[in-house]
């Protein structure tokens, strides 16, 4: 197994890249694993549907919210990327 190489840490830009990347990775976790918990408990007759439904509504909004700012993001990098390439040639 070979380990990837450590990104550059002195590149500002790829550092707060890699930040945000990570924030919405770690957000959309968040609220995957809040609606997989509302669903067990739905699955296990633990809750109700008026308690559940809420929580599974609220994650689903979240996780779409977390996709439109996760394209942006990428229509932003593409920019970037294309800005700097036409630079250096």
């Amino acid at each position: 197994m070979s380990l990837r190489p450590l990104p550059d840490l002195t590149n500002s830009e790829v550092m707060a890249k890699l930040g945000r990347a990570s924030a919405l990775r770690n957000a959309r976790l968040d609220a995957i694993h809040a609606m997989r918990d509302a669903v067990v408990r739905l699955q296990n007759a633990a809750s109700f549907d008026s308690v559940e439904l809420p929580i599974i509504k609220d994650c689903i909004e979240r996780i779409e919210k977390l996709n439109e700012l996760s394209s942006k993001q990428s229509d932003s990098q593409n920019q970037l990327d294309q800005s700097i390439s036409q630079r250096d040639d």
